[in-house]
């Protein structure tokens, strides 16, 4: 039930004029769910499909209305911030997916547990082409899987020193909390 990438990239592009002309900066999350794979593999697709039905009900529920989520495709979504007001308002954003997402799911009478990692850009008055923000989303999102996964990493080139601040504390009690510090 939700928008596919054709309409989610002619709505992107819709919203980068629109924000361009306004003077407003707009951001995409690449939302991508954790060894999604092996619930597939060993449960089977029809449970893999519910399982992502009710994922997409969760990252809904976090969304402000007029913000955008699609599925491009597999187990990933996007996310479309039409008027960001500052970076943390993305980044707690980023933070109520992780938090959805890690809530436990029965689907077809199984306990499953999944995660998210998260890759944010934003737009910039350079960048010439919607699909920019995708592709910053997602280098952004496979950054933060190769980060240790269900955490969020901004596009490198658009963070404050405060965001990069929050990135290392975040990342710095995550693996104190395995290593029961």
């Amino acid at each position: 039930g939700l928008p596919n990438r054709q309409s989610f990239e002619t709505q992107l592009e819709e919203n980068v004029a629109l924000a361009r002309r306004r003077g407003q900066t707009l951001a995409v999350l690449s939302v991508d769910i954790d060894d999604f794979r092996p619930i597939n593999d060993s449960l089977g697709h029809t449970t893999g499909d519910r399982l992502l039905v009710a994922i997409a009900g969760r990252l809904e529920s976090v969304l402000d209305d007029g913000q955008l989520l699609a599925r491009l495709g597999g187990d990933e979504f996007v996310v479309l911030v039409p008027a960001v007001t500052n970076q943390e308002q993305v980044v707690a954003l980023a933070e109520s997916i992780l938090d959805a997402l890690t809530q436990l799911y029965v689907v077809d009478d199984h306990r499953l547990q999944v995660s998210g990692s998260v890759g944010i850009a934003a737009s910039d008055r350079s960048m010439n082409a919607a699909g920019d923000l995708i592709n910053q989303a997602n280098q952004a999102m496979f950054r933060a899987k190769q980060r240790g996964r269900n955490t969020w990493e901004w596009h490198a080139g658009d963070m404050t020193p405060e965001i990069t601040e929050r990135v290392t504390l975040r990342r710095e009690l995550e693996e104190a909390v395995l290593r029961e510090e």
